[in-house]
């Protein structure tokens, strides 16, 4: 703070930065992961002081109107084909209003995870294995119905627009609870190491889901909180483990044991997968001994031997995802993909020309993401749907 002023925990708030990653190393980091959030903070409030405030700034000038409770249902086109107005449903009433824009209309309605037959049909790969997911931001109503269900891209596609070409991008993704996906030893049910484990956590996601019985294990030894500061840091991957973290590691892991042969007991797999695991754990120690590993080219750096007592493991395994854990199931946060749009955020009808008066933003604009949403770059959605909040208000009110 300027002058060093203590924060006033009422009145003022900052910009952190809490994911500070190290440099890319040639040769070494296996991904090239970027600084890319800057998060509005309170000491307790998180990001909602700041947006209650610049909401209550709107307010003030008297231009704004706020209408809660109101789902979107269909857009009005005047004679001449541009996008006027909208109507809306009071949840609470049933009752339908029409509002008119002299600007415009900006879509800001989301994605549409919570719609079955559109997961279905443009992220067949999800809806398929939804079972295996939490759906993790419970977006509802007042009537507690999901509100995450598409409306806007429907609205601007009935209206004209057109909906991107996929594959469609979802935010899903999961790690391995306390130590997220830091680079340690994994192992499928088979007792089987199947990946390079230095991963960050969306190609984690995707390369479980391919493993038998969507099940992993993480195994590492007592000396885990050191070797966590030599891990690339990234979304799902901490370098610096808390205390309080390392002290209770009993508590949030599966099992434990003073030598591996008692750490495979305590797993309680078959003889056939036990005898598995011990040769695969005596193969990466000799990997990493040998400082190369010549079986999936993990770098030497991250290649710890399983040497020191305790021997922890975390039995990861994708269960029910609505009823799961957080650290249980992969999640599935957003939908990332919908209508066309130019560099104005204006929407695109089926020949790729304007749409006149209908602009899409945040989770109901498409052209930003393909298949999968990039964990090497943390807030990137947040970012592009806050940069083109504002260039898309500009825009509008310099071309009214």
């Amino acid at each position: 703070m300027p002058g060093g002023d203590k924060l006033d925990q009422e009145t003022q708030y900052y910009v952190g930065n809490n994911n500070i990653y190290a440099p890319y190393r040639y040769g070494v980091d296996h991904e090239r992961v970027f600084t890319g959030t800057l998060s509005f903070r309170t000491p307790e409030k998180g990001h909602k002081p700041i947006m209650m405030a610049n909401f209550q700034k709107a307010l003030d000038t008297g231009n704004v109107e706020a209408i809660f409770n109101a789902r979107a249902r269909q857009l009005v086109k005047d004679d001449a084909g541009r996008i006027v107005g909208v109507i809306f449903e009071d949840v609470t009433t049933g009752e339908y209003t029409q509002v008119n824009g002299t600007r415009g209309v900006v879509l800001a309605t989301g994605g549409y995870v919570r719609n079955d037959e559109l997961l279905a049909h443009y992220m067949p790969w999800i809806y398929n294995l939804k079972e295996k997911f939490t759906f993790t931001y419970p977006h509802a109503d007042v009537n507690g119905e999901y509100s995450d269900q598409g409306d806007g891209m429907l609205m601007g596609h009935w209206a004209g627009g057109h909906i991107e070409e996929g594959p469609h991008c979802a935010m899903a993704h999961g790690d391995l609870g306390k130590m997220g996906v830091a680079a340690f030893l994994q192992l499928n049910a088979n007792g089987e190491r199947y990946i390079n484990e230095d991963l960050t956590n969306d190609h984690f996601g995707s390369a479980v889901l391919r493993q038998p019985g969507t099940l992993v294990y993480q195994i590492f030894d007592g000396d885990f909180a050191e070797q966590a500061t030599h891990m690339q840091s990234g979304l799902g991957s901490y370098t610096k483990l808390a205390p309080e973290v390392v002290e209770s590691v009993d508590e949030w892991t599966s099992a434990k044991g003073d030598t591996l042969d008692e750490l495979i007991a305590n797993l309680g797999v078959d003889e056939t997968v036990a005898a598995t695991m011990k040769a695969e754990i005596e193969r990466y120690n000799e990997l990493a001994e040998a400082g190369s590993d010549e079986d999936f080219g993990k770098t030497a750096e991250r290649m710890f031997a399983l040497k020191k007592a305790p021997f922890y493991a975390i039995k990861w395994e994708v269960t029910d995802g609505e009823g799961g854990d957080l650290h249980d199931s992969l999640r599935c946060l957003v939908t990332m993909s919908g209508l066309s749009t130019n560099k104005n955020a204006q929407v695109l009808d089926e020949n790729f020309n304007v749409l006149p008066g209908l602009y899409a933003i945040g989770n109901t604009q498409g052209g930003r993401f393909l298949g999968d949403y990039p964990a090497t770059l943390a807030g990137a959605s947040h970012s592009i749907a806050m940069t083109y909040g504002y260039l898309t208000g500009k825009f509008i009110a310099g071309n009214a």
